[in-house]
Parts: structure tokens; C-alpha cells; sequence
């Protein structure tokens, strides 16, 4: 949670934000890997400081009951509960059914977003899926604040010892990704990365081959219309380089 808070610290104080954070006065252990768990709660926080006008109020609350305190016959597996609240623009109720779409965004948070693609929330669920907790989120609509809730299964560390975070059953790769666009490209990597895969990114051909010096991929993901070198000539150049390293041929 510090580290999170940390992350958008610069942002609240830009936008004279009140951040307030309620903790548990004792430690909690959660089924999660900590670097994502601090992406997802960033992503929140960064949501709710982008949302919500100058002068707003930001709070989190953190809820969980003390190891040794829920009774044995209790077969309900406890559970850590933050609760992001804010007052800025809201969601649309229509909106509400796909906030956790990749790319979604409502009009009204496309007019204060600053950029991006409307990725956060659908970087949230994915992770939250994979370290199988819930996430929701509401509001009373457009100008009315959000409301998230976070929920992360509770283990002892005594059952924690072989956890490991989750995947898709595929081999971490490495990875290039050439666009010229910076947004879509960023994307793309935020999810292979958080997915256990090594990206570099390049914005078009020749930057692509001035990587592959010192970075050799296992497989490429490239644009085809981009200026200066198109996606069929980067292919073929960096199938000769492949070649002339008897490196396996590229796809």
C-alpha cells in the first residue's frame, strides 16, 4: 500500500488532493505477488487522483479480520477488503456494465483523462482474476464520485510456501513490439510484461533494428503501416539478421 501511495504521491499534490488511508493496526498476509499487487492498487489510486477535480477527497480503507479471530467452524474463507472511495466525475450507469473492457472509457472521463487508453481498470481485473479475489466498482453516476472494492483471499504463510503468480501456462518470451503508435504499443506491453514476459518497444523499423543489436527476441509483433520502414520490409530484415545468427526463423 505505501509503495502504491507512493506512486501517485506527485499527482495528488499537483492536484491538491486529500489522500486518506486507514489501515489494519496489525499484518495481513494475502495470496498475491507483491509488484502486482502494488500495480493493481496504483492503477486505483491513479483512476480515482485522474478522475476527481483539483481539491478533491480520495480514501482507502483497508479491512481484515486479525489472524486468530474468525472461528474454526467458520468454513468462509476471510477475506482483505479495500474499499477505494472519491468525489470526481463518476460513471455513466450504462457505462457501468464494461468499465472493466480493455480500451473502455465513458465520454465524461475521456474529457479529463490526459491521454491513455482507458487501460487501468481493465489491467485490475485481469490481475485481481489471477490472484482469485473480486473486484467491483459503483456509483450514483456521471458527477457523483466511484466507488471500488478490492477483495483478496487471506492465507497463512504457512500456506503460501509454493505460491507462485499466475500465468497462462505459457513460457515467459521475449518480446518485440514495433508501432507507431505509443499508446497501443504501451498497452500491449503492460500485459505481456505483468504476464511474466520480457518487451522492448519500438516506435518503427529502424528503431526496431538498432534493439535487436542487443536484444535478441523470440518472436516480434509488428505494425504493418508505419512510416520510414513498413511492417513487411522489418520483417524481412529481421528475418536475415535471425538467419545470419542461425537464430530460430522468425513467425
Amino acid at each position: 500500500m505505501k509503495d502504491a501511495m507512493a506512486a501517485v504521491s506527485d499527482d495528488v499534490e499537483r492536484r491538491q488532493h486529500q489522500l486518506r488511508a486507514t489501515l489494519p493496526p496489525y499484518p495481513v498476509t494475502v495470496f498475491a505477488d507483491a509488484p502486482r499487487l502494488t500495480q493493481v492498487i496504483s492503477n486505483l489510486l491513479g483512476n480515482a487522483v485522474k478522475y476527481t477535480p483539483h481539491g478533491g477527497v480520495i480514501t482507502v480503507n483497508v479491512d481484515a479480520p486479525e489472524s486468530g479471530t474468525v472461528p474454526e467452524h467458520d468454513s468462509t474463507p476471510p477475506e482483505l477488503v479495500v474499499t477505494f472511495r472519491d468525489n470526481g466525475v463518476g460513471i455513466a450507469p450504462d457505462e457501468l456494465p464494461r468499465v472493466f473492457d480493455l480500451y473502455a472509457q465513458s465520454p465524461s472521463a475521456r474529457t479529463v483523462a490526459e491521454g491513455g487508453l482507458g487501460l487501468g481498470l481493465s489491467v485490475v481485473k485481469y490481475l485481481d482474476d489471477a490472484h482469485q479475489g473480486q473486484v467491483s466498482i459503483t456509483n450514483d453516476g456521471e458527477g457523483k464520485g466511484t466507488e471500488v472494492v478490492l477483495r483478496l483471499p487471506i492465507v497463512h504463510r504457512s500456506d503460501i510456501e509454493h505460491a507462485a503468480p499466475t500465468t497462462h501456462g505459457i513460457q515467459p518470451a521475449r518480446i518485440l513490439l514495433v508501432d507507431d503508435n505509443a499508446d497501443a504499443t504501451e498497452a500491449l506491453a503492460m500485459l505481456l510484461s505483468l504476464d511474466g514476459h520480457e518487451v522492448e518497444r519500438a516506435r518503427n523499423g529502424p528503431e526496431a533494428l538498432s534493439i535487436v543489436d542487443s536484444f535478441t527476441p523470440d518472436l516480434a509483433l509488428t505494425d504493418i503501416n508505419m512510416p520510414e520502414m513498413d511492417g513487411h520490409e522489418l520483417v524481412r530484415r529481421l528475418r536475415q539478421l535471425a538467419q545470419a545468427r542461425q537464430h530460430a526463423s522468425w513467425p
